[in-house]
């Protein structure tokens, strides 16, 4: 938790997971398809050629490895939000 801070965390309205969405595509697209990632894979596209082992960096593995922790962090934080607010509901229809 001191790595990954709960403040600012925005928490959507229940139902409302488009923006956790749009997080994680725009995301995948800044971390997971770089221009290195990419360029491998149309270079061998155009070759029309079955794709090798993709090549990836120190540096890829370690933006990949803090997004993903990122992320993880975010979602249980998310998920912990969600789950207090069923329980409140839950404990107030009970009142």
């Amino acid at each position: 938790m001191q790595r990954h801070p709960c403040q600012g965390i925005s928490v959507p309205q229940r139902g409302d997971v488009t923006i956790w969405v749009w997080e994680s595509v725009t995301l995948s697209n800044r971390v997971a398809y770089d221009s290195d990632v990419l360029a491998q894979v149309e270079r061998f596209d155009r070759m029309r050629g079955a794709l090798p082992p993709v090549r990836i960096s120190d540096a890829y593995r370690k933006r990949a490895h803090e997004a993903v922790e990122t992320r993880i962090a975010l979602a249980g934080y998310r998920l912990a939000a969600i789950l207090a607010d069923v329980l409140s509901r839950a404990a107030a229809e009970d009142s």
